[in-house]
């Protein structure tokens, strides 16, 4: 595998009757230097008659059948098995399109700082149907910032450098969603970004992993959990930490828990540290419109604490204009 660029990590545990697709748009990649990696954990559909016609005869690449397991450990095992610095991660219901691979090995390559990209998705449903689309923020310093509290990637639409995931500990098979967890740990490690490009179908169905999750809440608190104690380079303690990231969550701007003034200090104190972390200016979260959005909604929060509701309201009715 030395002389090939790229590795793509598939996992896949009863494929059909997707899997032939997901091989043919590997197949039909612009970029054709790569090598693929197949690690069945314990089909029992035909997908390992599907493997065997593919990886060799079709596509160059190793086919893993005695190893089942989770899927944490089975990626895990693929980034240790990889002999190429870019890796690039594929589901067995999910199609690429054609241009991926070329649109990512070239960002990776222009942007040197760069150890994990992603791209927009379009949502496909059991008979290929577009049903929606999806879209991520493509900026490092959003989408690192973000991370702490919610996943802004599509797995099976990343590529990363092999080096920097194994620093961060690779993929752990205890994390109810094994991306959310290493990404967290990820961010701290180089620039996170996503192309402004749709490269991916990604298939939603009852039947699939994550076909039928609405709320991803527990799933990310879980991973902010489990990564507590490294979460803000400012807080030690992980239940200080926890009760910072309750309380500064994007999605929970009517939470009832009781607001402190030590919050929104706390929450500047952790942009700034995290930004040296990363060698970043110490503006550089402190712009973003997430941790903007989040020190008003402390502050009004506070003010609502205060028994200042009428002057919030005030402050509202006169920047919309209407109290000129």
């Amino acid at each position: 595998m030395d002389n090939y660029n790229v590795t793509w990590l598939l996992p896949v545990r009863n494929g059909m009757p997707y899997l032939p697709m997901t091989l043919a748009s590997i197949a039909r990649q612009t970029y054709q230097n790569f090598t693929v990696i197949a690690w069945d954990n314990g089909s029992n559909d035909g997908t390992l008659e599907v493997l065997h016609q593919w990886i060799g005869p079709k596509l160059p690449g190793v086919l893993v059948t005695d190893r089942a397991r989770g899927l944490g450990a089975s990626m895990a095992a693929m980034v240790e098995m990889a002999r190429t610095e870019l890796c690039a991660v594929i589901h067995a219901d999910d199609i690429n399109i054609e241009s991926r691979l070329d649109r990512q090995v070239s960002f990776m390559t222009d942007h040197p700082k760069a150890i994990l990209v992603g791209t927009q998705v379009n949502i496909i449903d059991e008979t290929g149907c577009s049903i929606e689309s999806w879209h991520y923020e493509t900026n490092d310093a959003e989408l690192r910032w973000l991370t702490k509290w919610r996943t802004r990637f599509c797995h099976p639409s990343v590529m990363f450098r092999r080096t920097a995931i194994r620093a961060a500990g690779n993929y752990r098979d205890n994390a109810p969603v094994e991306d959310a967890d290493l990404w967290i740990r990820l961010s701290n490690y180089g620039e996170l970004h996503n192309l402004n490009e749709r490269l991916l179908n990604y298939r939603r169905t009852s039947t699939s992993q994550t076909g039928k999750v609405t709320d991803w809440m527990p799933y990310n608190r879980r991973a902010a959990q489990d990564n507590a104690a490294e979460l803000f380079p400012n807080i030690s303690d992980e239940q200080t930490a926890m009760d910072l990231w309750e309380m500064t969550h994007p999605s929970l701007e009517f939470d009832p828990s009781p607001i402190k003034r030590a919050h929104s200090s706390l929450l500047r104190q952790a942009a700034i540290q995290f930004a040296r972390k990363c060698g970043k200016p110490d503006e550089y979260f402190l712009n973003t419109s997430t941790y903007r959005d989040q020190q008003y909604h402390l502050r009004r929060r506070m003010m609502e604490r205060l028994g200042l509701s009428p002057l919030l309201r005030l402050r509202k009715y006169l920047a919309t204009g209407r109290g000129a």
